[in-house]
């Protein structure tokens, strides 16, 4: 993917520079296993950076032992690869091929109280997209795709997600006009709404990576 090809450069120093020196001896999985803290609640709310045009959900356990570039661009420079995280519930796409900082927010539902967008403001979501697969392990990590990694720091949040299979939906939002700089500031670009998988059968889940479908 052209867009990405920055990003892979950005890993492969932010790997780099954040990898421990490890011994030949050393076992990778253990010796660069992160400690995340996850946020409690149902909601975060982040401005989170990239470089690569795009963000995204990500299951932490997953990805805790890309140690070194070469790990991470085997799972995250080809479209190929990013679909196969996609299809298997690993990796939700928010990517509109714009660099810079998005505000995200991430809500939590539940079976009783499912996650949705604020019922006065729907005329702002601009786009929808399909449902994605996510599958979770106790908690789901938001950045941009470059920061996928152990040593991912402050340029990632985390937030406590109970394991299991959820839907996922991504909401592109409309900037609200006439709020103040401080009020703005706090106006997510993106809003991912996380519900649990229903009962009655999964949705037909996205595998695309173009989160609102090829422009």
């Amino acid at each position: 993917m052209s867009t990405l090809v920055f990003a892979a450069l950005l890993a492969a120093l932010l790997l780099a520079a954040c990898s421990p020196d490890r011994s030949p001896q050393a076992d990778a999985q253990t010796a660069c296993a992160p400690e995340w803290q996850p946020e409690p609640g149902t909601t975060l709310l982040a401005s989170l950076p990239t470089d690569s045009g795009m963000h995204g959900l990500w299951d932490p356990q997953r990805f805790r032992t890309l140690c070194d570039f070469d790990a991470w661009a085997r799972n995250f420079v080809d479209d190929q690869d990013i679909r196969r995280h996609i299809a298997s519930g690993a990796f939700v796409p928010i990517y509109v091929q714009s660099d810079g900082v998005a505000l995200i927010e991430v809500r939590v539902g539940s079976a009783q109280a499912p996650a949705s967008f604020d019922p006065g403001a729907q005329a702002r979501i601009e786009r929808r997209s399909s449902p994605y697969l996510f599958v979770s392990q106790g908690m789901v990590g938001v950045s941009g795709i470059e920061y996928i990694n152990a040593y991912s720091g402050d340029a990632s949040r985390f937030l406590a997600l109970p394991p299991g299979r959820w839907v996922a939906e991504v909401l592109q939002v409309e900037p609200q006009e006439g709020l103040d700089s401080q009020l703005a500031d706090r106006v997510p670009n993106f809003v991912v709404l996380l519900n649990p998988e229903p009962a009655q059968g999964p949705p037909h889940y996205s595998q695309d990576v173009d989160t609102f479908g090829a422009r």
